[in-house]
């Protein structure tokens, strides 16, 4: 054999060996790279996917809050931050692209959990309700859940919840909370109207979707929305009731009728009798007075209702010329049910957990969701305790206080209501801060879908059309008759990115941009 076979016969043997060496190494990490199911957790409403690992690589399209997604690969960009390939839905295209991982919470669940799964299906719950279960189920692997299908279509329950004067923000709030529909909003004096006093004023829709939609709240705590009502003493003692009301007023005894009192003694004995959970009890007065306490309902010195307590703000609303607090006083001083008159706290206490236990829970609104939000029943959307938007959440919050490490071991149960016809993702918390006079009422892109979706309060957006288009047209109007809109019309696209400005300025001067990103995909 001569020299030069031997070379060519050396050349295929080094050249196989690479070949086998590449497929081995391409098929090890097939194998080994498991593709995961992911869910979008970003800050905003969408996240960008990008053609390769990293920041400068071009945006190939969005997914939105909440979705989930296929973990396909991942990798390390020059700085060793991880990156996610994913694959991805966009319409009715599958794509694939980078994102960071810091943006992707991979699921929690366990194959060898098909008990837990079995459950999740049992109870019809929808997909999106998933992820944040199995990671609850994963830390308190005794929780059970339980869904409540109240049979509503998540845009007709919203749009009764944002009946006007139903649900209320504090007049503090930032303006995307405060809600600008007819007889919420003075646009002549740029001033909010009160409801139930000058403090509160009506929410917004936006607002109002957050803190309906119980996605929101699968978390370790807030999760305490949907726990129920009823007493149980395996499960709740002073113990727990000492680390809910740890640093307020309830923590401590008072002096009445010569006796030195304990209100943890009182809300326990209270429990008892009415059938309540103690947790439940001291969540609300605290929610209701205070954690200090100085809510004039108990203070029992207000001027013409001296002696006279009402812990719950029962029947508290103004009318016929009384404020709320004199309302409320008024209503504990009749003699009557619910042990009234409540001329004593031990009185108050016990009486209005007596007037909610039989109005509310013994109705079906066993839980602090149904209390702030009846989606059940036979008259839902009415005959709701508070109208604090986030009532529910503010009283989960010190209501979980009460469930340490070692209660947190029992089996609790939770009663977690789910809607028709809801969105792939949960309601966004709006942040938002606009001027009310600079603010657009709408705009649209003829024939194309904004992201996220138009919100006042919302300031930039984005958008992706084909490559064939060369031009759209938009359109938008303003709250402020007078205000003068510029940026709107027939735009003409670029090849690439397309920058869009839309100006409002007031009749008072105020300015606010809006923008629009618009760019183009192949297809």
């Amino acid at each position: 054999m001569n020299n030069q076979a031997k070379n060519k016969i050396g050349l295929f043997l080094v050249s196989l060996v690479v070949l086998v060496a590449f497929c081995y190494i391409f098929l090890f990490y097939a194998v080994a790279y498991e593709a995961k199911n992911g869910i979008v957790n970003t800050t905003s409403t969408t996240l960008n996917v990008r053609s390769g690992p990293g920041v400068t690589y071009s945006k190939v399209g969005s997914v939105a809050k909440g979705v989930t997604v296929i973990v396909i690969d991942e990798t390390k960009d020059s700085s060793q931050k991880t990156w996610y390939k994913i694959s991805f839905a966009e319409g009715s295209v599958q794509k694939q692209g980078f994102v960071s991982s810091d943006y992707i919470q991979i699921s929690e669940k366990q194959s060898g959990d098909s008990h837990f799964e079995a459950m999740l299906s049992e109870e019809n719950f929808p997909e999106s309700y998933k992820e944040a279960l199995r990671a609850l189920h994963k830390k308190y692997p005794k929780w059970i859940f339980r869904a409540l299908h109240t049979n509503m279509n998540w845009s007709s329950a919203l749009d009764k919840q944002s009946t006007l004067g139903k649900n209320l923000v504090h007049y503090s709030s930032i303006s995307s909370w405060k809600s600008l529909q007819d007889g919420a909003y003075q646009w002549s004096s740029g001033t909010w109207v009160g409801f139930d006093g000058s403090t509160w004023v009506a929410a917004s829709k936006e607002i109002i979707a957050y803190y309906l939609d119980p996605r929101n709240f699968l978390t370790e705590d807030n999760i305490f929305q949907f726990i129920s009502h009823a007493y149980q003493q395996s499960l709740q003692n002073v113990e727990g009731l000492s680390q809910l009301s740890k640093g307020t007023f309830l923590a401590g005894n008072f002096t009445e009728n010569g006796k030195n009192l304990s209100y943890h003694e009182i809300i326990m004995d209270t429990a008892v009798q009415t059938g309540l959970n103690p947790y439940v009890i001291a969540a609300m007065i605290c929610q209701e007075q205070g954690n200090n306490g100085l809510g004039k309902s108990i203070s029992g010195k207000e001027k013409g209702y001296e002696n006279l307590y009402n812990f719950f703000n029962i029947e508290a609303y103004p009318a016929s010329g009384l404020t709320a607090v004199q309302r409320g006083l008024w209503y504990a001083g009749q003699s009557g049910n619910y042990f009234r008159p409540w001329n004593s706290r031990q009185a108050s206490i016990l009486g209005g957990a007596s007037y909610y236990a039989k109005n509310y829970v013994k109705v079906g609104q066993d839980t602090l969701y149904l209390k702030k939000y009846n989606v059940q029943g036979n008259s839902p959307h009415q005959h709701q305790y508070m109208t604090n938007v986030a009532g529910a959440y503010g009283e989960a919050q010190r209501l979980s206080k009460a469930y340490t490490e070692g209660i947190r071991n029992y089996p609790l149960e939770f009663k977690i209501p789910v809607f028709k016809n809801m969105p792939a993702s949960s309601a966004i918390l709006p942040t938002g801060n606009t001027h009310p006079k600079s603010s657009l009422k709408n705009l649209e892109v003829e024939g194309q879908a904004l992201s996220p979706s138009f919100s006042p309060a919302t300031l930039r957006y984005e958008l992706s059309v084909p490559l064939s288009v060369k031009k759209v047209r938009i359109t938008a109007s303003a709250y402020d008759s007078g205000a003068q809109v510029t940026g709107t019309g027939e735009i003409t696209l670029s090849d690439t990115m397309t920058t869009v400005n839309i100006q409002v300025k007031s009749s008072l001067g105020a300015i606010e941009n809006y923008q629009i990103q618009i760019s183009k995909l192949d297809g």
